[in-house]
């Protein structure tokens, strides 16, 4: 950083409006006695689809995680009534019972007997697939421990009317099914919601249409940019199941990330699991273990049969991280994550730590891991920054203060933030949680698409009737202060966005970005209670507007 000048960095294409401003080698600890585990960590197998079971002798490797598969409905059952298994779904279930293991199993799958291939929408199809998971039960007895039933039913795997009331229609189909198994085994687990995401606005319409009450836990597949604030999620929604009678367990039952390089998941996998930890999941899978062909960089292994930074990772983190034991968050900062696994003093105790940069003095004979378990030795003091870190040993830590007074992304919808649309005629309205389909957001009921999340946000409007984002830090303290921040408009916008930084309602600065905007030790003097605003509005059209943006103020070096 340059702590007595600032630059903009506009790129393609971006103008800038106004002038400056005055101003020893360690190796992987063993675990000595087992531990209960903070949370079940396991994997998402598709033998179902024709992987090759050679595959399950990459599971020896990883410690025989849990996993979860499918028994695709339409292969099952090809005639009213007649249950048979093709050969690939039967040499996968027999290899799974002679490794002596359990699963989860979805059943998710439509069937052209019925409902012409759409998805169950009425009695007779709820019979018919109930009838499909039971006897699958019948069939699989002791392997199958959970039952999930449907996936992502708030994506395109929903087909013909049941998409006009997803909720409504999944209830029902959840309601038989949860009575048809409980009368077979009543100790198979049946695990409802399979949602994308955590969508508290059809989870309520889900529980006030009773399917709450006809599962054993909540399974969902919390994909996202950006694991922070999956947490805070969570905690709406074990708020909303009490609302509704009482909190079921959450399971993960699928979580990645479209990673650019493969590099970029084990940082991913390790913040994800310590967050969901701590907020209380059960269990959570990673998807997948073989690369898909769409995601080509979320698998544990490539195509050749390669391991990933993530296969690493994954073994890494659930032996020494989650099997150190149950998680504690050491701090309630929303700038600095550190969770510890297992007991205080204990040999094996695991401290994951990353958040807004601060510097972090070892303890003698501590031994500090990268989140894929690679050693980073010899140092008696380390940088925390966004990648977590993973410091092994019995001394709880002591981070220093981070310089660091504002971060859009790790406090956002908290203090010292606010949030507004501001009109053409420059009139704020206070932006409030929206719930929906999807994960909520920061919004208001008329000014759609206007929207903020943790990592990005859209403006609303247009032409001459823009709607603005406004963010706003209200400074916590007086001094001379330096912002770093970056603005990227996804390659979808037509003509970009706008931007403008205003102290207290005056404009320190603005500019026209159509494709990124990168702001380093932009500097600016704040009195405590000063109003920072950024301000981003459409182009003339706000389609394609979203913005991907990280703008942290930190005191002046």
């Amino acid at each position: 950083m340059r702590p007595n000048r600032w630059h903009v960095l506009l790129l393609v294409g971006g103008l800038a409006l106004a002038a400056a401003l005055p101003a020893p080698a360690q190796t992987t600890p063993a675990q000595t006695t087992p531990a209960r585990p903070a949370m079940e960590y396991g994997v998402q197998m598709h033998f179902s689809q024709g992987w090759p079971l050679a595959l399950y002798g990459r599971l020896d490797a990883l410690g025989d995680p849990p996993i979860r598969d499918s028994l695709p409905w339409q292969l099952v059952e090809q005639a009213p009534g007649v249950f048979a298994y093709p050969e690939h779904l039967t040499a996968y279930m027999e290899a799974l019972r002679a490794r002596g293991m359990t699963m989860i199993m979805t059943f998710a799958h439509r069937n052209p007997l019925y409902e012409a291939g759409e998805t169950p929408h009425g009695p007779e199809a709820y019979a018919a697939f109930a009838a499909y998971v039971v006897q699958a039960l019948k069939d699989w007895g002791g392997l199958i421990r959970a039952v999930e039933i449907g996936n992502e039913i708030n994506g395109n795997f929903v087909t013909g009317p049941a998409r006009e009331d997803r909720a409504g229609t999944y209830a029902a189909l959840l309601k038989v099914v949860y009575a048809a198994v409980k009368a077979q085994d009543p100790e198979v687990l049946v695990l409802g919601g399979a949602t994308h995401s955590i969508p508290l606005g059809l989870f309520r319409e889900m529980f006030e249409d009773g399917a709450l009450d006809a599962m054993d836990g909540i399974a969902l597949h919390p994909y996202r940019p950006v694991p922070e604030h999956v947490d805070t999620e969570l905690a709406w929604l074990h708020d909303l199941m009490e609302a509704f009678g009482g909190a079921k367990p959450v399971y993960a039952t699928e979580f990645t990330n479209a990673f650019e390089t493969p590099e970029q998941a084990p940082g991913y996998m390790a913040r994800m699991l310590a967050l969901m930890a701590g907020a209380g999941v059960r269990e959570a899978y990673w998807y997948a273990l073989l690369d898909q062909e769409a995601y080509p960089n979320t698998g544990l292994i490539d195509e050749a049969g390669r391991q990933k930074p993530a296969f690493e990772a994954f073994r890494f983190l659930r032996r020494v991280l989650l099997g150190a034991g149950p998680v504690t968050r050491l701090s309630d900062d929303p700038l600095l994550h550190h969770y510890a696994f297992g007991a205080p003093g204990a040999a094996g105790r695991a401290q994951l730590i990353w958040g807004a940069p601060r510097r972090l003095a070892l303890p003698p004979g501590a031994a500090v891991y990268a989140p894929d378990g690679t050693p980073r030795a010899g140092a008696a003091e380390i940088l925390i920054g966004p990648e977590p870190v993973v410091v092994v040993g019995p001394e709880t830590l002591a981070p220093e203060a981070s310089p660091v007074l504002g971060d859009a992304l790790l406090q956002y919808g908290g203090p010292p933030w606010e949030y507004a649309v501001v009109d053409a005629a420059g009139t704020a309205t206070p932006l409030t949680r929206i719930d929906w389909e999807w994960t909520s957001y920061l919004g208001t009921p008329w000014s759609k698409p206007l929207r903020v999340n943790a990592d990005s946000l859209v403006p609303g409007g247009g032409g001459a009737a823009p709607l603005h984002v406004a963010e706003i830090f209200v400074a916590p303290e007086a001094g001379p202060m330096r912002i770093d921040a970056e603005w990227r408009v996804t390659k979808d916008t037509s003509d970009g966005v706008t931007l403008e930084i205003l102290r207290n309602g005056t404009r320190l600065m603005a500019a026209q970005v159509s494709r990124a905007m990168v702001l380093e030790d932009f500097p600016v003097t704040l009195a405590a209670g000063d109003r920072l605003e950024f301000r981003i509005g459409p182009g003339p059209t706000v389609t394609g507007d979203n913005v991907e943006r990280r703008v942290q103020i930190r005191r002046a070096e």
